[in-house]
């Protein structure tokens, strides 16, 4: 699927039928129906992306689709969500078939941080890495449990925000959009 396409109107998400929908900005041209047996792989990153747009547009930031633009020259920034006082530079990872290890987290701060380093930012913009889930994104190891509790601890979560602790550019948050 090609990015322009999605980029070309309002996605709708339909779980039951197993479908996306698009509803193009363009009333001549026709609305576009995704079914699931059709996307590839990489579709599902890109239909996530603009899902995750559409998300922060209904809370009143403007959205820049750097990544359905730049496509994997998007500097590790697929989105940027702009309000009257800060921007969020936001990293979508849809493709959970592995979970996010410390290698790949490094690798998401290092190329996104490249690239913010390179433009203007203040103390109020944040890195968002998103996620629809975080169970799948990130693996979770039992801590203790008795009887009636157990507790759960996210190693790989907790090591990307302690990046935090390290860098004073920009603060960095994980959110959950799940889709």
């Amino acid at each position: 699927m090609n990015a322009m396409i999605i980029r070309s109107g309002h996605l709708y998400h339909d779980h039951q039928n197993k479908f996306f929908y698009i509803e193009t900005y363009e009333k001549t041209q026709e609305n576009i129906v995704i079914p699931y047996a059709t996307l590839e792989p990489a579709d599902w990153g890109y239909l996530y992306e603009k899902y995750v747009g559409q998300h922060f547009e209904e809370k009143g930031y403007s959205i820049e689709y750097v990544g359905l633009t730049k496509g994997f020259l998007d500097g590790g920034i697929d989105l940027i969500a702009r309000s009257e006082d800060k921007r969020s530079f936001i990293q979508c990872k849809y493709q959970m078939k592995n979970k996010l290890t410390k290698t790949k987290i490094e690798n998401i701060l290092y190329k996104a941080g490249n690239k913010i380093l390179k433009m203007e930012y203040s103390r109020h913009d944040v890195f968002v890495l998103v996620v629809p889930d975080k169970d799948k994104a990130f693996r979770k190891t039992k801590l203790r449990s008795n009887s009636l509790i157990t507790k759960y601890e996210y190693p790989m979560y907790n090591y990307f925000l302690s990046k935090n602790n390290v860098q004073k550019h920009i603060r960095l948050e994980i959110l959950e959009i799940p889709m």
